[in-house]
């Protein structure tokens, strides 16, 4: 279902997924720059998570700013200052010890 709602005071698309095994979740795109400015779950443990301040890294618009909120609580807040994106990373970082 495709819907226009409004994040943060500008329009957007809001989109539901539904699947049989997992509580709904909810989409809100913008419309200028697809990009994702909320995702929201629903369920009992229901999640909101807002993402902004988008930079273009290798082509890819991300954000780098996200705040997760639940019950309309903030809890958590992630900035991110640097992605990089296939970095090479030693295989020792992935053996069981």
């Amino acid at each position: 279902m495709v819907d226009q709602a409004r994040v943060a005071g500008r329009p957007t698309y809001h989109l539901k997924a539904t699947r049989s095994d997992l509580p709904a979740q909810h989409v809100y795109i913008d419309p200028e720059t697809f990009v994702e400015m909320r995702v929201s779950t629903e369920g009992p443990t229901a999640s909101e998570t807002d993402l902004s301040d988008y930079k273009v890294v290798d082509g890819i618009m991300v954000p780098h700013n996200l705040k997760i909120s639940q019950n309309g609580a903030l809890v958590a807040e992630l900035r991110i200052n640097k992605v990089e994106f296939n970095t090479p990373l030693d295989d020792a970082l992935f053996r069981i010890k």
